[in-house]
This record gives C-alpha cells, sequence and structure tokens, in this order.
C-alpha cells in the first residue's frame, strides 16, 4: 500500500479493512452460533467453538487489530510516540555511514 498508492488512497485501505475485520468477526460469531451445540452448558460445548479452529480463527481476527486504524487507537497500539521512536531509530541507524 505505501509503495505502490498514494497517501490520498489510505482511506479506502482504511474502509475495506474494516469491512473485511467485521465480516471475520460476523463470521466467528455466525459460526459458532451454527456449528455448536450448547446445550450441555457453556463449559462442555460441542462443536466450533472453542475448538482449535476458533482460537485459530480469534487469533487472525486478533492479528487484525494493529491495521484497523480506529481501533488500534481506541488500544493505545497506534500513536505517534511510536511512529517517532521508529524515526529515531532509522536516523540512529544512519551513524556512521559512509555518504554515497
Amino acid at each position: 500500500r505505501i509503495l505502490y498508492f498514494p497517501p490520498t488512497a489510505d482511506n479506502g485501505f482504511a474502509f475495506f479493512v474494516t469491512f473485511c475485520f467485521i465480516l471475520f468477526v460476523l463470521e466467528m460469531i455466525l459460526h459458532s452460533w451454527a456449528k455448536s451445540d450448547f446445550s450441555r452448558g457453556i463449559f462442555n460445548v460441542k462443536g466450533y467453538a472453542f475448538s482449535f479452529f476458533f482460537w485459530l480463527d480469534l487469533l487472525a481476527v486478533l492479528s487484525m487489530v494493529p491495521d484497523v486504524a480506529w481501533l488500534a487507537s481506541a488500544f493505545g497500539l497506534q500513536n505517534d510516540s511510536i511512529d517517532s521512536l521508529g524515526t529515531r531509530a532509522g536516523k540512529a541507524g544512519k551513524i556512521g555511514a559512509t555518504p554515497d
């Protein structure tokens, strides 16, 4: 995205990432509802809910949180101090480099 598209395309990418995040969460909820048997209680569930694939899907959804800007800022994962830290590290890496 950063390499091939202008900064004006960021809003479009943010929309699609948010849309995909919402679809994945909705898919997990509906899959848990449709493919799980909760009749024996919440701690004795048979089916998709709390199975290996449920935890795998949850991990995939949680890995999208830093990509969703409004959600990342709500959790404190995205702010200017982190960005400036990367900039300072990049400048520090240039110390001692020979000019071309």
